[in-house]
This record gives C-alpha cells, sequence and structure tokens, in this order.
C-alpha cells in the first residue's frame, strides 16, 4: 500500500490573487492558516475574483507576521499592508451571503486600483468563526 505525500502546500492570503507557496502551514478547523483572509471588492460591495478580472492572477500576495501581506504586481512597488486594525467595518457581498468585513488600513485601495486599472477595495475577512452576518 503506498503512502500518500504532501509534495508542496500553497495559500491565497488575499482571495483570488496569485498563489503563495509554503514551506510549513499550520491547519485551522476552517482551514490553511492565513488562507483568503483578505479579498477585494467592487464600488458594490461585491467580492471581484478571477471571474471578473483575470488580471488579478499578475499580483502576489506573500503573507506577513501578525495577519498583513506583502503585496506586489509587474511594474509597481511593493506594498505593505499591515494586518488588519482600521476599525472601519463595512458590509460586503460574499457567496451571496452579506457580511461585515473590516477595510484595510493605508494606500492599499490606492495600489490595487492603480494595478487593476479599475477601482476596488481591500477587505480583511476574520476567521469564519466570527464573521457577522449583516442583519436583515
Amino acid at each position: 500500500m503506498s503512502v500518500p505525500v504532501l509534495r508542496s502546500a500553497h495559500v491565497y492570503p488575499v482571495k483570488s490573487l496569485a498563489a503563495h507557496a509554503c514551506d510549513t502551514v499550520a491547519v485551522e478547523p476552517w482551514g490553511l492558516d492565513g488562507d483568503r483572509r483578505w479579498m477585494l471588492i467592487d464600488k458594490a460591495a461585491r467580492a471581484v475574483t478571477q471571474r471578473q478580472q483575470p488580471s488579478l492572477a499578475r499580483i502576489a500576495a506573500e503573507p506577513l507576521p501578525g495577519g498583513g501581506v506583502l503585496l506586489s504586481a509587474p511594474g509597481f512597488p511593493s506594498l505593505r499592508v499591515e494586518g488588519p486594525e482600521s476599525g472601519r467595518m463595512l458590509p460586503a457581498e460574499l457567496h451571496r451571503d452579506t457580511v461585515v468585513l473590516e477595510e484595510s488600513p493605508g494606500d492599499a485601495h490606492d495600489w490595487l486600483s492603480a494595478v487593476l486599472g479599475t477601482e476596488v477595495r481591500l477587505v480583511h475577512l476574520d476567521e469564519p468563526s466570527h464573521r457577522r452576518p449583516v442583519d436583515p
């Protein structure tokens, strides 16, 4: 009988951006640590994915200590986004549900909008057990 071997592990610190290869990664009850903790939303506060914006695949996000990410894209200087601390909460649509998410601190919105050529905002998704649905 053969024994399964894990050859590589990848996380997506920002939903729909390029994958990040990991030497090690913790497994949490809801999935890999740091996986899809951030996402982009459009002006209507809906998740932006590669289905709508294939160019998201050329943007890399490297996880940083404290929950932040280092963003990089060809032709742009890298941008360090610190962990979620803005305190600015906003409703956004995620998988047909409306949840309360935290807006990213700093210049991430402008940087990502410039890279993509369209207005987007970076928001942080808390672990699934801490996400708050919006009251109807």
